[in-house]
């Protein structure tokens, strides 16, 4: 029984963009000791999870609204879209973490993370969006065959 695209795209998206992001945060802890590393990337997944959901819904759309208007995705507009999802999918997870934060000092110590985050989202999301260019459509053997159909 095959597996529908959408699932192996929100698959990828989902098991893959944590560990991506966390990639960063492991190589600077792991100056401190090789299990802060190790530890950096197993937290990422109950951390992650919500944004590359997100992220990976969002691509699914968007990339199936595209191929419906006979727009052929690149690599590099794959990244930029995935990059975009990503983004919003860290965006969404910081707006949820600033209604649960009451105290105003922890809030500014939370946006001084907002933009590093964000590029680790946007990051973690363009690679995610490269790396499913492949399951986008399963029907089409090669690349010239979607460049002749979109013509």
């Amino acid at each position: 029984m095959a597996v529908p695209r959408q699932i192996k795209i929100m698959l990828l998206f989902t098991l893959v963009g944590p560990p991506i992001a966390a990639i960063p945060f492991a190589l600077i802890l792991t100056t401190e000791g090789l299990g802060l590393g190790i530890l950096a990337i197993v937290l990422s997944y109950p951390i992650g999870v919500i944004p590359t959901v997100i992220a990976g819904a969002l691509f699914i759309m968007i990339s199936r609204w595209l191929l419906n208007k006979r727009w052929f995705l690149s690599k590099q507009k794959a990244f930029f879209l995935g990059a975009i999802c990503g983004a919003v999918g860290v965006l969404f997870l910081f707006i949820l973490f600033n209604f649960l934060m009451y105290d105003s000092r922890s809030k500014t110590s939370f946006y001084n993370i907002y933009i590093p985050v964000v590029l680790l989202g946007f990051m973690s999301g363009g690679i995610c969006g490269v790396l499913s260019l492949r399951h986008l459509d399963e029907k089409i053997a090669s690349m010239e065959e979607l460049k002749d159909l979109t013509q």
